[in-house]
């Protein structure tokens, strides 16, 4: 569930940082769902990630919960 610091702004891969993102949490927020929320282990960023919810091709929301809930 990690993922690479390569966004200033979603998709224009202005970051020089490169960092690993690590998932801290997952949240529910208003008109976006559920969100995994990654910070830059290098520098500190901070990004919300949407899960995805697509019935064809979607995230297994109850892998991801249970996952966030084994870290600690």
């Amino acid at each position: 569930m990690y993922s690479k610091h390569v966004d200033i702004e979603p998709g224009d891969r202005a970051s020089s940082c490169r960092g690993a993102m690590r998932p801290e949490r997952v949240e529910h927020r208003g008109g976006k769902g559920l969100v995994i929320v990654h910070r830059c282990a290098v520098c500190g960023f901070v990004r919300p990630n949407r899960i995805a919810d697509d019935p064809a091709q979607g995230d297994d929301i109850d892998a991801v919960v249970a996952l966030m809930s084994r870290r600690g």
